[in-house]
C-alpha cells in the first residue's frame, strides 16, 4: 500500500510515520565493528564508509551485501517499483513511455528541469505522450517515494510555479544505476545525498538564485514558519580557485540578503572557515557533518 491508500482505507483513523532509507549515521551503525570515533583510525573508517555509502546508496541491504551485488539489487528495486507501484497500480497503457520518463528524470538528478522541457525532449525522441500524462507520472513517482522535486526558495507562489525544479531520488545510487546516461562523476549523487539529509532535518528546502547575477545556492533550508535558517552548497571537490569562487560567492551574497547565520559548504574532505564581507562560511567534510548533524 502507498501512503495515499492508507489514508483512503482508514479514513483519518491513522497517524503515518515516514521511514526513510538509512542516514549515514545509521549506515555506520550497520557495520560489523564498533562505531568509529574521531580518532585517527576512526576518521579513516568514517571516510571509507562514506565512500561506500556514496557509491552504493542508503537502502539497508546495501550496508550488508557485497559491493558486486549492489548494482543488480538496485536495478531490481527500480523494476519492481515502476512495475508494481506505477504500471500495475495505475493500469498504464503505455508502460514504455512511463519507463522512459522515469529514466530521464533519474538521469537529471540535481539538474534544473521543467515538465515542458521534459515533454519537448521526450517527444523529440519519438515518444507519443502529453504534458498531462507527464504531470500524472511525476505525481505517481512522488507517491511511490521514488523521487521528489525541490523548487526555488521564494515567498511568491507565482515565481515558485514558473521556475524550474530539481529532481532528487529517494536514493542517489538507485538513480545512478538506473539512468540511461551518466557522466561517471558522483558530484550529482553527492548533491542528492546532501538533499536527502537536509530534507529530514528541515521543514522545507529549495535552491536560490542571487538577485544580481542569478548564481545558484544549492539549498536554502527553512523552518516551519518559512524562515531561512541555513544555506548549504554541496561541492564534491573544493580544491581550485575557480571552484572556491563559484561556491562561496553566491553563498555570501545570499547570506547577506537573507540574513542567515549558518552558511555551509559540504565537501568530501575540506575543513576550513572563511569570513568574507562579514559573512562566516564553514567548509565541512560530509562524513563528519552527516554524523554530527
Amino acid at each position: 500500500m502507498l501512503h495515499t491508500d492508507i489514508a483512503t482505507e482508514l479514513r483519518g483513523k491513522s497517524i503515518s510515520t515516514e521511514v526513510s532509507p538509512l542516514s549515514f549515521r545509521e549506515y555506520v551503525a550497520f557495520q560489523p565493528v564498533e562505531p568509529p570515533t574521531f580518532s585517527t583510525n576512526g576518521i579513516a573508517s568514517l571516510r571509507r564508509y562514506f565512500e561506500q555509502y556514496l557509491a552504493s546508496g542508503s537502502y539497508p541491504a546495501m550496508a550488508l551485501i557485497e559491493p558486486a551485488t549492489t548494482d543488480v539489487l538496485l536495478r531490481e528495486y527500480f523494476d519492481i517499483m515502476i512495475l508494481k507501484d506505477l504500471i500495475q497500480r495505475h493500469g498504464v497503457s503505455s508502460p514504455d513511455n512511463l519507463m522512459a520518463f522515469c529514466r530521464y528524470l533519474f538521469s537529471q538528478i540535481g539538474k534544473p528541469f521543467t515538465l515542458n522541457s521534459t515533454y519537448n525532449h521526450l517527444v523529440a525522441g519519438g515518444m507519443k505522450t502529453s504534458r498531462n500524462a507527464l504531470t500524472e507520472y511525476l505525481g505517481w513517482l512522488r507517491d511511490s517515494f521514488a523521487l521528489d522535486t525541490e523548487g526555488l526558495f521564494t515567498s511568491s507562489i507565482g515565481e515558485y510555479e514558473r521556475n524550474y525544479r530539481k529532481p532528487y531520488a529517494i536514493d542517489w545510487a538507485l538513480a545512478v544505476k538506473n539512468s540511461p546516461v551518466w557522466d561517471g562523476s558522483l558530484s550529482r549523487a553527492f548533491e542528492n545525498c546532501i538533499a536527502r539529509h537536509l530534507r529530514g532535518r528541515f521543514k522545507s528546502i529549495g535552491s536560490y538564485l542571487t538577485k544580481s547575477d542569478k548564481k545558484e545556492v544549492d539549498f536554502v533550508c527553512a523552518d516551519a514558519s518559512g524562515n531561512p535558517r541555513q544555506l548549504v552548497q554541496a561541492c564534491l571537490e573544493f580544491s581550485s580557485v575557480e571552484t572556491f569562487q563559484r561556491e562561496i560567492g553566491p553563498l555570501v551574497a545570499t547570506a547577506r540578503y537573507l540574513g542567515t547565520k549558518e552558511n555551509l559548504v559540504v565537501t568530501v574532505n575540506t575543513a576550513e572557515v572563511h569570513t568574507i564581507d562579514g559573512v562566516e562560511v564553514r567548509c565541512v567534510p560530509a562524513w563528519r557533518w552527516l554524523v554530527e548533524s
